[in-house]
């Protein structure tokens, strides 16, 4: 029991915001350590980019041939963990970078997302950074299996990112418009098996009654900023819903009709049979529940 809070506490604050298919941020300069996965069809480069020169408090007990050599490690530990949760939507169509960073100022710095306490990570089409698990709240009492079931976690949501990302890519470099926010991070979140973490269903339908002018599918940044654990909620309870009624191929489908420059409130209709402002009202309204849910992909 204690175990499993410790993993709450460590991934309450860990969901990305929203990333560009396209990173405007340079890219950290020069590399420390970095070792090259395959990764399902390409290459996955992960690199450590730790201080070449740790603390003086942890150079005092001796731990820096210990964090050099077990960094990396560790992080292909958990994308062979994480990789088969992601496979469900096909493979890697470019190579992808995975950056270790060694606490939160860096990661903000990296992302270009300043203010946000609970970024943990940050996801283009061809990067992933990642802040070091050692750095994160809670990180000092939880034991190495947590803080390994934690990262492995993490990286399924960011690898669906850059894997979604990818997908949508256009050869020509053409742009396209991107999913909405609960689409992107609903696919991660179930890809990564966080629904545990999320409001259930009840849960988010009373939330709901209690703020019913919330646009939780569509949040602006204040609303963000205030109501964080909700959206995320909302977002995953809404793509489970479309998953589970219309199954993979069609949220494919969907990705692969804004590459060829749909737009994604009319291919949602004529994908699902229903429009998206019925399925984000009707639905909320019952925290998406299966069986108090409108119906979608009926046969028509």
């Amino acid at each position: 029991m204690r175990a499993r809070w410790i993993l709450s506490l460590l991934l309450a604050a860990s969901a990305c915001a929203q990333a560009p298919a396209r990173g405007e941020s340079k890219r950290p300069a020069a590399r420390a350590r970095s070792i090259e996965v395959p990764l399902d069809g390409s290459l996955a480069t992960l690199v450590d980019a730790l201080p070449a020169t740790p603390p003086a408090d942890a150079r005092a007990r001796g731990e820096e041939p210990r964090r050099a050599a077990g960094d990396l490690e560790k992080l292909r530990a958990a994308l062979e963990q994480a990789a088969p949760r992601v496979r469900r939507w096909g493979g890697f169509r470019a190579p992808l970078e995975i950056r270790l960073l060694p606490d939160h100022p860096a990661l903000e710095a990296a992302s270009g997302q300043p203010g946000v306490p609970w970024l943990r990570a940050w996801s283009w089409s061809d990067r992933v950074l990642v802040q070091s698990p050692r750095s994160w709240e809670g990180a000092a009492e939880a034991d190495e299996a947590t803080l390994a079931a934690a990262l492995a976690e993490l990286l399924a949501h960011e690898l669906t990112h850059a894997l979604m990302y990818q997908r949508l890519a256009r050869g020509d470099g053409a742009p396209v418009e991107e999913p909405p926010l609960w689409f992107r991070e609903g696919m991660a979140s179930l890809t990564a098996g966080q629904g545990a973490r999320r409001l259930s269903s009840q849960e988010l339908a009373g939330w709901v009654a209690q703020h019913p002018d919330a646009p939780l599918l569509a949040p602006t940044d204040a609303l963000m900023r205030a109501s964080q654990p909700a959206i995320y909620a909302a977002a995953h309870r809404a793509f489970e819903r479309l998953a589970s009624a219309c199954g993979d191929a069609v949220v494919l489908a969907l990705l692969d009709d804004l590459r060829g420059g749909a737009n994604f409130e009319r291919a949602f209709q004529q994908r699902t049979g229903l429009s998206l402002g019925q399925f984000a009202g009707r639905g909320l309204a019952v925290g998406f529940a299966p069986a108090l849910s409108p119906a979608l992909c009926a046969p028509r």
